[in-house]
């Protein structure tokens, strides 16, 4: 419950001024400031980072060594003393700023990125790109659950797969080299494990950080997958790396693990059945891709065990896209259930893009193409209306709870 949901249940009648004024005191609460706050403190830090860059490389000769690293530390570590008054106040009584201590909060992590730069110039430091990102992200992982900022976790998170793509394109990666294509299954399955951590921080005190690892991970999950829709992208064999194909399997693994302790918990909101059909829907979608990848013909991109030999691999295609089509509809019943406008948008973005995707790949057989949307269509309409009366039963009941509080109160 945040300041805002208080304030709703005031002006509905549910709670009276004294009751609001103890809620508020006892959770500690505060009103939260506007988005357009948000957006100017988002892009003030990224400016500040840059203004201070562009400050020290205009004077770069001039400043002796150790006052270079003196600065970059004071500055780092004043951007985070500062962002936590401003965010947190003092002797407990909460900051009247905390979305500019979150911004701060971004420039000193931001800074910590610049110092590692900064250190390794002055020195001449020669080691791979992706070894200073490692260093980033180790050096701000720990930062989001010690400041309790939602802002840095979501950095931490883009941090990861900053460095996740620098590591498996480059020839001496600690991944087991350049991954090329194959790279799209490695985001995939990160992308499932942060869906299920973030599921698996639902109703506990990091409640705040499971709707960033949910949205980023559905955002990674799907993206990765869907350029496996289209016909035009060869597949390429995983080989026999070691460190590529035991990085997938602990990957996947860790999803398993996540997804089976999120299957005997209430906290998503939704039923046994819903989080079975949910899970296991993902989890199909994974082992789609996984398999056939592995399966491929090493001698040829274009052939696939799984599916034959038929070297266009159209079916693959049109086997993720259908996959692709049916866990859509379920993440829309699953965003609905939980009420989350992401999950409900996305889907509906999603399966505008598996469409775009099954045009254009089959739009050499009009037949194929033809009951491939006429399929479509009828699954897309007849789930449209269990959505609405779903959606439709769910109000229905929360009108049902709140009437005899309102008559109470009233009485």
């Amino acid at each position: 419950m945040n300041y805002a949901d208080v304030e709703k249940l005031h002006e509905l009648g549910l709670i009276d001024a004294s009751q609001r004024q103890r809620i508020v005191e006892t959770l500690n609460l505060r009103e939260e400031p506007g988005r357009m706050l948000t957006i100017f403190s988002v892009l003030g830090a990224l400016l500040i980072v840059a203004g201070i860059g562009l400050l020290i490389s205009s004077n770069w000769d001039d400043i002796p060594s150790w006052l270079k690293i003196a600065v970059g530390l004071g500055l780092m570590l004043s951007a985070w003393a500062v962002g936590y008054r401003l965010r947190e106040g003092r002797a407990g009584v909460p900051g009247n700023w905390p979305r500019v201590g979150e911004a701060l909060y971004l420039v000193g992590a931001g800074l910590w990125l610049g110092n590692i730069a900064l250190v390794g110039q002055i020195y001449h430091l020669s080691s791979r790109e992706p070894n200073a990102l490692l260093l980033w992200l180790v050096g701000i992982a720990a930062l989001p659950w010690i400041l309790r900022s939602k802002a840095l976790f979501v950095l931490s998170l883009i941090a990861l797969f900053v460095w996740l793509g620098a590591e498996v394109n480059s020839a001496e990666g600690l991944l087991g080299g350049e991954w090329r294509q194959s790279q799209l299954l490695l985001y995939h399955l990160v992308g499932l494990v942060l869906l299920a951590w973030g599921h698996g921080l639902r109703g506990g005190p990091w409640k705040a950080f499971s709707t960033a690892a949910e949205k980023t991970g559905l955002l990674a999950f799907f993206l990765a997958a869907y350029p496996f829709c289209w016909g035009i992208l060869g597949l390429h064999h995983l080989g026999s790396n070691p460190a590529v194909i035991t990085t997938l399997v602990v990957l996947g693994a860790v999803a398993l693990v996540l997804f089976a302790i999120s299957l005997w918990r209430e906290d998503l909101g939704l039923t046994a059945q819903w989080r079975w059909t949910w899970v296991l829907s993902l989890v199909g979608v994974s082992l789609l891709i996984g398999i056939t990848v592995a399966g491929q013909d090493p001698g040829s991109a274009n052939r696939s065990w799984f599916f034959g030999s038929d070297d266009s691999n159209a079916w693959f295609h049109a086997a993720v896209c259908v996959a692709l089509f049916l866990v859509s509809l379920v993440m829309a019943h699953v965003g609905l259930a939980i009420r989350s406008a992401f999950a409900v948008n996305f889907a509906i973005t999603v399966i505008a893009m598996v469409f775009l995707a099954l045009y254009v790949t089959l739009v050499g057989s009009m037949a194929t193409t033809g009951w491939m949307f006429l399929f479509s269509g009828v699954s897309l309409i007849g789930f449209g209306v269990f959505l609405e009366r779903r959606r439709r039963s769910l109000i229905a009941r929360l009108r049902a709870a709140a009437t005899p509080h309102s008559n109470a109160h009233a009485a």
